[in-house]
């Protein structure tokens, strides 16, 4: 496999980028952020796509991981080569609705015949280097993350040769002490006379019941005679019963013969009549579909879609025809709507604090005291009238006096109570007035949007929620006649494929003709297999001459005959049968011994191939242990041994590894694990188990290389050798080498 080119549409922090690969080595020199790792991750994506689900953690959930944060569909192309042919990989995902997880579509397409193929299934890398993407992480594609372990199933499967042997090697201790345990149980290594395993155990018992067979021999002997006589008379009798019910059934069968085939010649007219007549039905059914027959699942699959854009059309002509009641108010006429509340409250609460008009204030006493006096002088000058004059005069003026004062004084008190009374009224009628404005307006407003005069906030807050919903309802009905549109669109496409359907405003129709269609096709189909299957079952239509009946009458002579035979040869088998049953008597047991003794010699012959088959178990298991160990790690070891002296120069010993892949170095007699070693040699020893295990797994093409920036902990004299190493590996593979640093270039 060779990568050619790739473009990223938007994966991560990357979006509308183009690669181009070259044969050897591809540097990649850029600052932290920029993507590099994400380019990295974006091939691995396109060969074996994105892991983690919705339980998955943070770091472990890649949809999330690599999905834009503004959203929307993401991935892109990669163009490789492939054993001589070229192909474009085309993944995206994209969230639908509310689902946790983007939902992946994956498309390969040959760039020789521009066609899609499913040649590769869902994980194209799978297909073309023969291992899963956990596998393709710990070998050619090689980062800065540490990995745990080196070893997957797929990569022991594919150095081991099958599947099956890596699981069976990692049992083999626990193999071979079943193994022994299971001989234990049979015998132990030294034979005892009175042992009490299973073999010591049969053999005993086998002794005892020869001994006790050896009586019985004679009497059973002539009841084995008897037994041979009697089972040869019964087969003789058996021979002649299958005879004569031959002879029976050929009369019969000769008898029918004749009728069936008649029949049989009927049946078979009809028959192809019927299948002509279907088969000219299928003709003018199949006219229909020029495209091939739709299948079930295609018709549900139109008929969801029908009863969907029904649905959004239901909903759209629902919104259309209800009834439009009273206008719902907008923001600000909500806020209007609140304050004419508030003034309407504040109106009716200063109506009801509104005083009442003013009670006349009591007059004084002064004029009546006035008038009293000027009575006392009138009568005083009367009095005096007819004394002395002169004082009856002054009286009598005294008293006209007085009387025009208290008229005057209670005058000027009615004129000033007067004038303030009125203008307390007018200021009261004016102020009452204005409040009963104000009402008024606010209840006008209530009512404008069906609200009653004593509407309160509750009654606001129930409005402004119609309102609300009202305005939602309208945006779903729009949303809903889009997407009907869209789908009458798409329904319309799906039925051109057929010819002949009926055209309807309603696109039910079509679709159910289409429906009925498919299933007069099924039931023509079905009719025309089962007359095909029932015609296939008749007999030819010549009936064999040599099967008629012959001429003669001798069927009931031959019968008769053999019925005489069988009743002879009935007394025969019972005496037989009654001098056996005599001679077993005599020998009661002997069977039962006999049995026993078979008993045992196939026990003890079991137990004896148990044995044998696990003492050659535990051999062969010691054998293939040393081939599959060759086998496995040979090649690994070959290879990692190269590249450990290459890089690390022994100073860390002689590299030696393990059926589980776990590296360990001998030095000075003692091995130690590659823990011991520093964080800079043990990023070198990473790289050496990596390009060791894929020149193991790939002797003859190996696959290309993605290095992401995994020298991060070398020092110079450890980068220049790695990076030299770099140069002569890329002469025969790809390589992708991605840093940061330009320090870490290949070229500097």
């Amino acid at each position: 496999m060779k990568l050619l080119s790739l473009h990223v549409t938007a994966f991560g922090g990357i979006s509308n980028r183009d690669l181009t690969f070259s044969e050897g080595l591809t540097e990649i020199i850029d600052r932290n952020g920029a993507g590099k790792s994400t380019l990295a991750a974006f091939i691995k994506m396109m060969l074996y796509g994105l892991e983690g689900g919705a339980r998955a953690t943070p770091e472990e959930n890649e949809h999330r991981l690599y999905e834009p944060w503004q959203g929307g569909r993401f991935g892109g192309t990669l163009i490789l080569s492939h054993e001589g042919r070229t192909y474009r990989i085309e993944r995206f995902y994209e969230r639908v609705g509310k689902a946790k997880t983007p939902q992946g579509s994956l498309t390969v397409i040959d760039l020789e015949t521009g066609l899609a193929t499913d040649r590769f299934g869902e994980e194209p890398g799978r297909a073309i280097l023969g291992v899963d993407g956990p596998s393709f992480l710990r070998t050619a594609y090689l980062s800065s993350r540490a990995i745990t372990a080196a070893k997957t199933p797929d990569i022991s499967a594919k150095l081991g040769g099958s599947e099956g042997e890596e699981a069976d090697m990692a049992q083999y201790e626990k193999a071979l002490k079943l193994l022994k345990n299971k001989r234990n149980e049979i015998r132990t290594t030294k034979k005892q006379q009175n042992g009490q395993k299973l073999l010591d155990i049969s053999e005993r018992q086998l002794r005892d019941v020869e001994a006790a067979i050896e009586a019985g021999v004679a009497a059973r002997t002539e009841a084995e005679t008897e037994k041979a006589a009697a089972e040869i008379a019964e087969k003789k009798l058996a021979e002649l019963n299958e005879c004569l019910s031959a002879l029976r059934q050929q009369k019969e069968a000769l008898e029918k013969a004749e009728a069936l085939a008649a029949a049989d010649k009927t049946r078979r007219k009809d028959l192809e009549a019927e299948c002509a007549r279907l088969t000219e039905t299928l003709g003018r059914i199949v006219e229909h579909f020029p495209n091939g027959v739709p299948s079930e699942r295609q018709i549900e699959q139109l008929e969801d879609r029908v009863r969907e854009y029904r649905r959004l059309l239901a909903k759209v002509n629902a919104h259309r025809e209800e009834p439009k009641k009273t206008p719902l108010p907008t923001a600000a006429e909500m806020a209007a709507l609140r304050n004419a509340v508030s003034d309407r409250k504040r109106a009716e609460e200063a109506a009801a604090n509104t005083p009442p008009p003013p009670i006349p204030q009591k007059r004084t006493k002064r004029p009546l005291i006035l008038r009293i006096f000027a009575a006392a002088a009138a009568a005083v000058g009367v009095a005096l009238l007819f004394l002395a004059v002169v004082p009856a005069v002054l009286a009598l003026v005294a008293a006209v006096g007085l009387a025009v004062a208290a008229y005057l004084l209670a005058r000027g008190e009615r004129t000033a109570q007067t004038e303030a009374e009125r203008r307390a009224a007018e200021e009261a009628a004016a102020k009452l007035t204005a409040l009963r404005n104000d009402a008024e307006a606010a209840r006008d407003l209530l009512a404008k949007f069906g609200l009653t005069a004593d509407a309160d906030m509750q009654d606001l807050d129930d409005l402004q929620e119609r309102a609300f919903a009202a305005r939602h309802a309208e945006k779903e009905a729009s949303d809903a006649q889009e997407n009907a549109a869209a789908l009458q669109t798409e329904i319309i496409a799906a039925l051109s494929l057929y010819r002949d359907l009926p055209k309807a405003d309603d696109l039910s129709v079509p679709v159910s003709a289409l429906k009925e269609l498919c299933a007069r096709h099924r039931a023509a189909e079905d009719a025309l297999s089962e007359k095909r299957r029932a015609l296939s079952h008749l007999p030819a239509s010549k009936t064999d001459e040599a099967a008629q009946p012959s001429p003669h009458a001798s069927w009931k002579v031959e019968i008769e005959a053999a019925e005489a035979t069988r009743q002879d040869l009935t007394a025969e088998v019972a005496v037989h049968r009654q001098k056996e049953e005599d001679r077993r008597k005599a020998a009661d047991g002997l069977c039962a011994l006999l049995d026993r003794r078979e008993a045992l010699l196939s026990e003890i012959a079991e137990h004896e191939a148990r044995l044998s088959i696990l003492d050659h178990t535990a051999r062969f298991l010691e054998e293939a242990r040393a081939a599959y160990e060759e086998r496995y790690l040979g090649g690994i070891r070959r290879h990692i041994g190269t590249y450990t002296r290459r890089l690390l120069q022994e100073t860390a010993g002689e590299a030696q590894i393990d059926l589980d892949l776990r590296l360990s170095f001998l030095q000075d007699g003692e091995a130690h694990g590659a823990y011991y070693l520093s964080t800079g040699l043990r990023a070198i020893t990473d790289v050496c188990l990596r390009l060791a295990l894929t020149d193991a797994l790939y002797p003859e093409a190996p696959p290309p290389l993605i290095l992401d920036d995994p020298f991060v902990a070398l020092d110079e004299e450890n980068l220049a050798t790695a990076l030299s190493l770099l140069h002569e590996l890329s002469t025969d593979r790809q390589i992708l080498y991605l840093t940061c640093h330009p320090s870490r270039s290949t070229t500097s």
